[in-house]
């Protein structure tokens, strides 16, 4: 018998990207700090964590951080009483190298939910399940049906066979699309900061990525992924920050109507 899905107390936030192919806004604000319907995506990203149960929060920043340590001070940590600690990455090395600087913080199951990632009409329950389920695997990703191809290159290919196990992961793929596209959403086990440290640095990007760490994984049937009950976005261009606003609008009129408001 299946035991009750874990709770998540602890979520990391990588919020240090820069958006370097978001024109104008790319100079004025951190990429976690575009708006979208009205507020900036680290909000969203802060209500889906504690959706998972998180109250400690590490975020990582870097570029004018400073407006990402003001949000917090003044509206998120009052509004959802969080805990949060933050940490410069200096060097933009890569995701993995971000996640890895939460590991004095992350001593048992936890969140990471990338800083430029909105989902929205979300359904937690069956990640959560899934970590519970195979208590041998180091991370569970979230994933999403995906039909378009140009979506399939800015992301990555997920594979899983029927129990979820991931049996093949690809960032960025130029061919052999699959329709299952990650998202910015992962349960981790501390033993992925053990696989991070074996984690090559790409040729091409010179980074160090999280994508590669779960391929590692994978390869010993350790990384599993589980569908997520929403409508994801991951803000990569404009484009991709207007269908994340339209989203995001659209759900809270329906919400709106639903309340009978």
């Amino acid at each position: 018998m299946v035991s009750a899905p874990v709770r998540i107390r602890r979520a990391l936030i990588p919020a240090a990207g820069l958006g370097s192919r978001m024109g104008d806004l790319s100079d004025s604000l951190p990429k976690c700090m575009y708006p979208v319907a009205g507020i900036p995506v680290i909000h969203r990203v802060v209500e889906n964590a504690r959706l998972l149960g998180a109250t400690e929060f590490v975020v990582i920043t870097h570029f004018k951080e400073d407006l990402v340590h003001e949000y917090f001070r003044t509206v998120l940590i009052p509004r959802f009483k969080i805990e949060v600690t933050f940490v410069r990455q200096e060097a933009l090395t890569g995701l993995a190298d971000a996640i890895d600087l939460g590991r004095p913080f992350m001593d048992e199951p936890f969140a990471v939910i990338l800083g430029d990632d909105i989902t929205v009409e979300i359904d937690f329950d069956n990640v959560l399940a899934a970590l519970e389920r195979h208590p041998h695997a180091v991370v569970v990703e979230g994933v999403v049906p995906e039909q378009d191809p140009a979506k399939l290159r800015q992301a990555c290919c997920v594979t899983r066979d029927a129990s979820g196990r991931i049996t093949r992961i690809v960032e960025k793929p130029k061919r052999d699309l699959v329709s299952v596209r990650g998202t910015g959403l992962y349960l981790f086990r501390p033993a992925i900061f053990a696989a991070i440290r074996e984690t090559p640095v790409t040729p091409e990007r010179h980074e160090r990525e999280i994508t590669e760490t779960i391929r590692l994984l994978a390869g010993r049937g350790l990384a599993y992924a589980e569908f997520i009950r929403g409508q994801n976005v991951n803000i990569n261009s404009i484009d991709d920050l207007l269908l994340a606003s339209d989203t995001l609008s659209i759900f809270n009129r329906a919400s709106i109507r639903v309340a009978g408001v």
